[in-house]
């Protein structure tokens, strides 16, 4: 009797088996390869990442609340700047004064600032005249006096500074003149505060007035 040989066939399936195993076993290590590759990555992320303590927290809030106050301060000034009109002077009847021009001229080699208003008047009245500065070398305080103010006429001012106030003055942007109207409601304040910002300046001399 002949018996068939089966060797070939069963030669040919266990190399089949040898090779599903292999790559089995292929895919096992690379799944095993990303993984370490990943858990690795955060680790380094995590060495890298900056340990913060309570005592940086605690400067940095402080250093942000110091920069939220100076910038306080700097609207406060802003807001300071505004105080007044930019235009004429026109006041209601209860305020006495009717119109008011005002303008600063200054000249270096005299060293001198004079201020001009040019007014006209519903009733004649005690005027309280201040005027000060905001300049990009500070801030000047200069006249503050009082006239009888007529039905019209024109108020002149001139103070004599010394080099280092005549500096700030030529480096202004904008002066203020405030008049306190003797007799009139306290409303009037509100109408009778200029700011001149409009500013001419040539060779030692400058001017300042409203915007036209």
């Amino acid at each position: 009797m002949i018996y068939p040989d089966d060797r070939p066939h069963l030669t040919s399936r266990f190399r089949a088996t040898l090779t599903t195993v292999a790559w089995a076993l292929l895919a096992i290590a690379l799944l095993a390869a990303l993984l370490f590759a990943r858990q690795a990555q955060a680790a380094a992320v995590g060495a890298q990442a900056p340990i913060v303590s309570p005592l940086e927290d605690d400067e940095f809030e402080a250093e942000e609340e110091s920069e939220e106050e100076g910038d306080e301060e700097v609207e406060d000034e802003e807001e300071d700047e505004e105080v007044g009109s930019v235009g004429p002077l026109l006041l209601p009847p209860e305020c006495l004064l009717h119109t008011a021009e005002a303008q600063v001229a200054a000249s270096a080699s005299h060293g001198t600032v004079r201020l001009t208003i040019h007014y006209t008047s519903y009733a004649p009245s005690d005027i309280a005249v201040d005027y000060w500065l905001k300049g990009g070398k500070g801030s000047l305080q200069l006249g503050e006096t009082k006239r009888h103010f007529g039905r019209q006429g024109v108020f002149r001012a001139e103070e004599h500074l010394s080099d280092r106030a005549m500096s700030k003055v030529l480096a202004a942007r904008v002066f203020t003149v405030q008049l306190g109207i003797g007799g009139a409601p306290s409303f009037c304040d509100r109408y009778s505060t200029q700011r001149l910002t409009t500013k001419h300046a040539a060779s030692g001399h400058a001017t300042w007035s409203r915007p036209r």
